[in-house]
């Protein structure tokens, strides 16, 4: 049944949804004729001059074209939507939902489909439910976005269209690499290795960089990744376990330089201070997600300033440098 009603506050959620549905329903770009009037010979005998059939995109964002149209959903006029008015389709949208209660059921009644208004936070669920991404992956993604959901969906649109088992294996940096980024700024990682070398400044400027073009929830998501690694490295030495084919094989990550260098700075550390860092990464995700009310940018630069001390001193910090504000 090609006959859907979307509202949306977001004109790019509006936009991408009648893509979608096109090419869900097989018309071309070209057979969709959109209208902000509605006219019932819209759809009688609804086809483009080369015989194929048009989708109709009524386009009701403005309050008086959607107040015409509900008004020609009365007792009077409802012959204009008997039998298979519709056509070969149609996409109504709208960034009102006030006074659409006539529209959504006459789209059901005919037995088509209603996308209602939704929050941000839910509209991030939405999205992220069309891939088949890792959870990881998604949690990146959802920290990410925050509540401007409207980012993902270029990206969404994107991994949709691979193959499910190449969705299931898109890690983080693949997703980074499909990311929007600023002239000027650096990868959202670049400052991870300064760090684990124990060079503050030097992190810190490269962290600086890479804000410019990401989001400090995304620089936040390598650096806990490796020093939870590094964590992961140290127990694994601990054991006798020094390969790093072994290594990676055991905590089933892949076996190259993020293995590499991490594994060096845990041969340095204790394992007393390899869980201070993990466990100091995990609080500052906290505090950077609302558990403190500090500003996010100076509790990111401290989180940087302890691990290099940390590392350099081989000394587990106190956390409470983290406290909750």
């Amino acid at each position: 049944m090609n006959l859907l009603f979307v509202m949306s506050d977001s004109e790019a959620h509006l936009r991408d949804e009648v893509i979608r549905q096109r090419e869900k329903w097989g018309f071309k770009s070209s057979n969709v004729k959109t209208t902000e009037t509605w006219n019932p010979a819209l759809t009688r005998g609804s086809v483009s001059l080369f015989g194929e059939p048009t989708l109709i995109h009524l386009d009701l964002s403005d309050k008086n074209r959607l107040k015409s149209f509900v008004e020609m959903i009365d007792d009077k006029k409802s012959k204009y939507f008997e039998d298979h008015w519709f056509g070969q389709g149609v996409i109504i949208t709208s960034t009102h939902a006030q006074g659409t209660k006539k529209i959504e059921n006459l789209i059901k009644k005919s037995g088509g489909k209603v996308i209602k208004k939704a929050k941000p936070a839910e509209m991030v669920k939405i999205l992220l439910n069309r891939v088949n991404l890792s959870k990881e992956s998604k949690d990146f993604l959802k920290d990410y976005a925050g509540e401007n959901y409207e980012i993902l969906f270029s990206i969404v649109n994107q991994i949709e269209k691979m193959d499910k088992s190449e969705q299931q294996n898109t890690t983080i940096e693949d997703l980074i690499i499909r990311l929007p980024s600023k002239p000027g700024a650096v990868p959202p990682w670049e400052f991870i290795n300064p760090m684990l070398e124990g060079d503050a400044k030097k992190a810190i400027k490269l962290y600086e960089r890479a804000i410019e073009g990401s989001h400090i929830l995304v620089t936040m998501t390598f650096a806990k990744s490796n020093l939870q690694l590094l964590y992961r490295l140290k127990v694994l030495q601990s054991v006798g376990i020094w390969k790093s084919n072994e290594q990676a094989e055991t905590i089933g990550e892949r076996n190259g330089p993020k293995i590499w260098n991490a594994a060096n700075v845990a041969k340095k550390v204790d394992i007393k201070t390899a869980e201070y860092l993990a466990k100091l990464a995990l609080a500052t995700e906290a505090n950077l997600k609302g558990h403190s009310s500090a500003n996010p940018d100076i509790i990111f630069k401290n989180f940087i300033a302890a691990v290099c001390i940390a590392i350099d001193k081989n000394k587990a910090l106190p956390l409470t440098l983290t406290r909750r504000e």
